[in-house]
């Protein structure tokens, strides 16, 4: 036979939720005797400790279910703060890539901007070292040649038919 105490240790629980358990049997009018008073010690019989043990494994069970939820949730809580912050960090060196790319891209478009104005002055150089070309080598259609090219350039497209 336990003590109260001791079988309260065992089971995991307090002296005094045992004495409760005890009380409510007492209530509830249960007939088998729980306990064996010896002394100023109460003892539990083999249907006390039975009737506890199935009073009380229920609770504990339900203490036990809430004590891991609450270890999870406090576990997740934790997690999700450490994926917070690592998605932060995560965040900042993004933006840090983020802007340099986007220096590198106007640095870029101002080399581009440069290269398409050169391209045009180039575009333009050629059109008037092929005319200069061709005024040089083609002779006039009208006189033979022997017209001056600024003479030609003054006449425009129908002088060139002109007699």
């Amino acid at each position: 036979m336990k003590t109260i105490a001791q079988f309260a240790k065992e089971v995991g629980t307090t002296p005094t939720t045992v004495y409760r358990k005890l009380d409510q049997a007492a209530k509830q009018d249960v007939k088998a005797c729980l306990t064996v008073k010896q002394g100023n010690i109460s003892y539990l019989t083999q249907d006390g400790e039975e009737f506890l043990y199935s009073c009380l494994t229920p609770v504990q069970q339900k203490a036990a279910n809430v004590q891991q939820a609450l270890n999870t949730d406090e576990q997740a809580e934790k997690s999700n703060n450490e994926q917070i912050l690592f998605l932060r960090e995560q965040v900042k060196s993004l933006q840090k890539e983020l802007n340099t790319e986007r220096e590198h891209s106007r640095e870029q478009s101002k080399e581009f901007l440069t290269l398409a104005g050169k391209v045009s002055e180039l575009a333009k150089n050629s059109q008037i070292l092929l005319r200069a070309e061709q005024e040089r080598t083609t002779p006039s259609l009208s006189d033979g040649g022997n017209e001056s090219p600024q003479k030609r350039g003054k006449r425009g497209l129908f002088g060139l038919f002109k007699r």
